[in-house]
């Protein structure tokens, strides 16, 4: 049976950090988990939809917010589709004091599509709903109703709408399977731990060497941010991304480069001195 995940990444995420305090997981096993729990056999693929500030990367929050999704992205079966999270003001009925809120109708809409146009070509034949709320209501009876079951997946039920329970074909607790996809120590730890403050200022040069010979390599200088982090090949340089963000964050704060908006609308990053 081919199963199709779609994942509300923020209420994932804030879900998985409130749960499990930040308990590092392996994606790729936890994909593998949920797919086994509903029976599936094959996964179609991963969507994880969320909402981005428009100062995201200005922020603390934002920096580590971008860091996940850089490394979410080269997990085997995921994609990340992004969209702007809207700002809304008003007044308090109360008091009259301004407010602002923030919608992620924009993220929730294409969830609810991709996972509807799926359906109907026949793309899957179970889905995971994961972190949805009542705003997803429509879309999972929707789905039921092309005769595609759909599971709802979170960390824990009490966070969850009664009414999407009961809407569900099932419901999945990811708390139940956190011991067989959480990651105790890796080889990014051990980076960290064994690195003395020389061989990281020699990370750090080869990084900017690496972005160097990059903006070199491409029209313009162009260099995407998640590409670098991701997928840029090099010998001297780790291949974590986890590392490399790590590592950008840390030149971005004392200035050695700097991160601005493309005219493709995507992030990219250059060195500020040569």
């Amino acid at each position: 049976m081919r199963i199709g995940l779609f994942v509300a990444g923020r209420n994932f995420y804030t879900g998985w950090r409130d749960a499990t305090q930040g308990q590092r997981i392996d994606f790729e096993k936890m994909n593998n988990w949920i797919v086994e729990s509903v029976g599936g056999t094959q996964l179609i693929g991963a969507y994880y939809f969320t909402a981005i500030d428009a100062n995201a990367q200005t922020s603390s929050a934002g920096d580590k917010l971008a860091s996940f999704l850089d490394i979410l992205e080269v997990q085997p079966g995921f994609q990340v589709v992004r969209s702007p999270r809207r700002q809304h003001r008003g007044s308090c009925g109360a008091c009259g004091a301004e407010v602002r809120l923030s919608s992620d109708c924009d993220s929730d809409a294409k969830l609810i599509a991709e996972s509807l146009r799926l359906a109907a070509v026949n793309g899957y034949d179970a889905a995971v709903f994961i972190g949805v709320g009542v705003e997803h209501l429509a879309a999972i009876e929707a789905v039921q109703s092309l005769g595609k079951p759909v599971y709802v997946a979170s960390w824990g039920a009490s966070g969850t709408v009664h009414r999407v329970l009961k809407s569900a074909f099932k419901y999945i607790d990811l708390m139940d399977g956190l011991t067989s996809f959480e990651r105790e120590g890796t080889d990014d730890d051990a980076f960290w731990d064994d690195s003395s403050d020389d061989v990281y200022e020699e990370s750090c040069q080869v990084f900017l060497e690496e972005l160097r010979a990059a903006e070199k390599k491409f029209e313009g200088g162009y260099v995407g941010l998640g590409y670098f982090i991701t997928k840029w090949r090099s010998a001297q340089l780790s291949n974590s991304p986890e590392v490399r963000r790590r590592i950008l964050d840390d030149l971005i704060e004392d200035g050695d480069v700097e991160m601005y908006d493309a005219v493709d609308g995507a992030q990219a990053i250059r060195a500020t001195s040569q």
